[in-house]
C-alpha cells in the first residue's frame, strides 16, 4: 500500500540512494563513476546484509557476539585504519592525484569500509527498536524518511565544497548520520504494548 509510512520509508531510503547515483554518474566521467558505485557498494554490503539478512534473527534470537569475533572485528576495523592512513600518505607524495590511481581507490574503499561499522551498528540500533512496538515502529518508520531526505543531495554538497575527495567521505558521513539518527531517543512503549525483544 503506498500510502502506508512502511513503504515512503522504504521508498525515501530508494530515493537517496537513486539520487546518489545520478549525481555521480552526471557528475563525473564515467571510470571515476564507477569507482565511487565500486567503493560505495563494497562499504554498504555489510550494512545492507545486516539489515535485510542477519539483523531481524539477530536480535529475535537475541545472539551475542563472541569476544574472539569482537576481537576480529577490532583487528579488522584497526587494519581499515592502517588503510586510511597509508593511502592518506601515499596521496600526499603525488604533485597531482590520480583520481583513477591505487592510491584515491584504496583511500575512498578503506573510508567506505570505516563506514561500514558505523552503519551495520545503526542498522543494529534498528532493528532492536524496530520489533519492540507498533507505535515504536511507525515512529522509526518517519526517522527513515528524514535520514533518506537528510543524505540525498549529500554528493552535490561534498563535490561543491571540497571537489572529488571530499566525495570519498559520502557513505562515511551517511554512516554517521545513521547511527546518530537512530541513537537518539525514542517515546516510550505504550503500556499495553506485550512486545519484547
Amino acid at each position: 500500500n503506498i500510502k502506508t509510512i512502511a513503504f515512503l520509508s522504504s521508498f525515501s531510503i530508494v530515493i537517496s540512494s537513486f539520487a546518489w547515483r545520478m549525481t555521480i554518474y552526471l557528475t563525473f566521467d564515467k571510470a571515476l563513476a564507477g569507482v565511487f558505485f565500486a567503493c560505495f557498494s563494497i562499504g554498504s554490503f555489510p550494512g545492507t546484509l545486516f539489515n535485510s539478512v542477519i539483523g531481524p534473527a539477530f536480535i529475535k534470537q537475541k545472539i551475542r557476539v563472541s569476544e574472539k569475533l569482537k576481537k576480529l572485528f577490532l583487528f579488522i576495523f584497526l587494519l581499515i585504519i592502517s588503510g586510511v592512513i597509508f593511502s592518506i600518505y601515499l596521496l600526499y607524495q603525488v604533485s597531482e592525484i590520480n583520481y583513477l590511481g591505487k592510491e584515491f581507490i584504496v583511500f575512498t574503499i578503506s573510508l567506505s569500509l570505516i563506514g561500514s561499522y558505523f552503519m551495520s551498528y545503526a542498522m543494529y540500533l534498528r532493528h532492536k527498536q524496530i520489533q519492540t512496538s507498533t507505535e515504536i515502529r511507525k515512529y522509526l518508520f518517519k526517522r527513515d524518511i528524514l535520514y533518506g531526505i537528510s543524505i540525498t543531495f549529500l554528493i552535490p554538497i561534498l563535490y561543491v565544497t571540497g571537489g572529488t575527495v571530499a566525495v570519498s567521505f559520502a557513505f562515511i558521513i551517511a554512516s554517521f548520520c545513521a547511527m546518530i539518527s537512530y541513537s537518539l531517543n525514542l517515546p516510550p512503549s505504550p503500556p499495553f504494548s506485550s512486545e519484547k525483544l
